[in-house]
């Protein structure tokens, strides 16, 4: 009779005797052990030696009879308040469970084993062999098992899973598990012109189980899922249970659900239509993704797939858990507007086709409509995307674009501000919302800015919480061609003002669209040069005034119509010239004409109505 107090494992007591027997097998053996106060969390520990995270008041019993070479084994395992560390269900995991049957040593195997346990106002009833070298042979019988029970079940494994989802109904049946012999496949005649018919393979499960009353409620869902019934049967030849349902969704038809199940995981699929609203809750409650969250329209097109396993895998040095749930498949979309809440009117989308390939997302190409403005659009969200890794990446493009009326449709009648200040400030933390990172393309076959036209533009963008950085951009411009990259820059405080700076050059430019811009009547040779400038502010008045930089051009064989002798029809004209006050002043120049040389002075205004004027030239030998 030995007792022992081993600290948070608890009290263990345990009683035996052993009698005389020609052979040492053959020795009567009487055992008794009883654990008292045990921690879940440390005897996991003490028995495998690491802790899984499971917490929880244990007492068993142990109880032998026999010899050493067979025994009549009696358990008894009460558990109270079993749970996971990081997740405490609504109702205790509690059980009582009673297991009896028959140790045999040499074979050390397990025969006539039958355990019996309450679970609610249900039982569960497990009876069987379970043999050293061989299947084993096992029947599983559930009565009236209430559904909260499984529900709690999974959360003690997957904490996160539909937090405030309650559930209705049981679960009653049952499944056998037996091993299958191979048996030889009879032959069977074919007649000319059919197919050979294929055999359904047999698998070691058989029976059923059937779920009465099943009902999800809670958790965000605007109205209870209900179930009347669902049946589980086992999947051909595979250790896995099947059931297949349907559930008016807010579609001209009800939204098919199946669900396979196995030891190591499942996998569900929604096939059919629904509501936005419903599908944007079954996702909430299936996933936790928020994917849905901005759409509305007509009902949507579903043809998913989710799969993953009961326990997320955990990374080896933090023992953290590692989203392993897959989706597959597609969401189609009819008449549907996206409202982020970053943009003042919501998108108008009249059909588009959501692509998800193991938890990455393709949308598009689709056509939009924001306003009055026109365009194509694509993005994508890469798998595994979320915080600073995530870098969503977008494609649109523009037949024809009018900032001007970008700017209307996006400002509406409001003070007269620059578009692109305007999406500044949404980018500054103290303007809610803020513009989440992003990257990619914009196209428009053409791009108005006010007098200025650009032909095939391109810019290459991403957007972060500190700007907007065009690393590149290239249009058609004035007949020639328009290389450069910027950076946007939000204010630091809602007292200060966006600033904004460009870097670009420029070659063969045509005179005679450089002069008609300014008023002019020029001509010549193609133009070419580069220039730089920082400006902040809102207005176009601001911009104007704040600009400062640089700006230079060679041009060859060209004349200005109005001007002096000098510039009215000259070899070269190479010129620096100084961006400031409101004006592009002309600095360091040179104008070449034969072996004579001379140099201007002139400015243009900045702004609306620009305006150019040359003072005087001087002439040089």
């Amino acid at each position: 009779d030995l007792n022992l107090q081993a600290g948070d494992t608890g009290t263990l007591r345990l009683e035996g005797s052993l009698r005389d027997a020609p052979v040492l097998r053959q020795m009567p053996l009487h055992l008794d052990v009883e654990w008292r106060d045990a921690q879940l969390g440390q005897l996991s520990r003490l028995l495998v030696g690491t802790d899984p995270g499971w917490r929880g008041d244990l007492r068993g019993e142990f109880h032998l009879d026999g010899t050493a070479e067979s025994a009549q084994v009696i358990t008894r395992l009460r558990a109270q308040g079993v749970h996971r560390a990081e997740f405490a269900p609504a109702q205790p995991m509690d059980f009582d469970a009673r297991c009896n049957y028959t140790w045999h040593q040499m074979t050390r195997s397990v025969e006539k084993l039958a355990c019996d346990s309450p679970l609610g106002n249900g039982r569960i009833r497990v009876t069987g062999d379970l043999p050293s070298e061989a299947q084993p042979a096992l029947t599983f019988e559930l009565d009236r098992v209430p559904m909260t029970a499984g529900l709690d079940a999974l959360r003690t494994v997957r904490s996160d899973f539909a937090p405030g989802i309650e559930a209705k109904g049981a679960i009653s049946g049952k499944l056998i598990y037996a091993p299958v012999a191979a048996a030889p496949q009879p032959v069977v005649p074919v007649k000319r012109g059919k197919a050979a018919p294929v055999a359904t393979p047999a698998g070691p499960l058989t029976g059923s189980l059937t779920v009465d009353g099943f009902e999800l409620n809670g958790g965000g869902l605007s109205s209870p899922l209900v179930f009347p019934q669902l049946t589980f049967t086992p999947a051909n030849g595979e250790e896995a249970l099947s059931t297949s349902t349907s559930l008016p969704a807010g579609g001209s038809a009800p939204l098919a659900i199946t669900l396979r199940a196995s030891r190591s995981g499942y996998e569900l699929g929604f096939h059919g239509q629904a509501s936005v609203v419903r599908a944007r809750e079954l996702t909430h409650v299936a996933n936790g993704s928020k994917l849905l969250d901005a759409f509305a329209g007509d009902p949507l097109a579903i043809d998913l797939t989710l799969q993953g396993p009961w326990r997320p895998a955990e990374t080896a040095a933090l023992k953290a858990p590692v989203a392993s749930d897959v989706v597959n498949g597609t969401i189609t979309l009819h008449n549907a507007n996206w409202k982020a809440p970053y943009l003042e009117n919501a998108l108008l989308i009249q059909q588009g086709t959501l692509h998800l390939t193991n938890n990455s997302a393709d949308f598009g190409p689709v056509s939009f409509g924001y306003g009055p403005v026109k365009g194509t659009a694509s993005f994508t969200i890469p798998s595994g995307c979320s915080g600073a890794n995530c870098t969503p990446h977008f494609d649109v493009q523009f037949a024809q674009l009018d900032i001007s009326t970008l700017q209307a449709a996006i400002l509406g009648a409001q003070e007269k501000v620059t578009l692109i200040s305007t999406l500044l400030a949404r980018l500054h933390p103290a303007a809610a919302p803020a513009w989440p990172h992003m990257e990619g393309s914009i196209k428009a076959d053409t791009l108005t800015l006010g007098h200025l036209t650009l032909r095939t533009a391109t810019a290459q963008v991403r957007i972060t919480e500190t700007g907007v950085q065009i690393s590149s951009l290239d249009a058609g411009l004035l007949g020639g061609h328009l290389h450069g990259s910027g950076l946007l820059t939000p204010p630091a405080s809602e007292k200060e003002k966006p600033a904004y700076s460009f870097e670009a050059s420029f070659d063969k430019l045509n005179p005679a669209q450089v002069g008609l811009l300014l008023d002019q009547h020029w001509s010549g040779g193609t133009m070419n040069g580069s220039g730089k400038a920082t400006l902040g502010g809102f207005t176009e008045a601001d911009l104007a005034a704040s600009a400062k930089g640089s700006l230079h051009f060679d041009w060859q064989k060209g004349a200005v119509g109005s001007a002096s002798a000098d510039l009215a029809r000259f070899d070269q004209w190479s010129a620096d010239a100084e961006i400031a006050g409101g004006a592009i002043h002309l600095t360091k120049n040179e104008i070449r004409h034969g072996s004579k040389t001379a140099s201007a002075e002139g400015s243009a205004t900045l702004g609306a109505g620009a305006k150019v004027s040359f003072t005087k030239d001087t002439a040089k030998q």
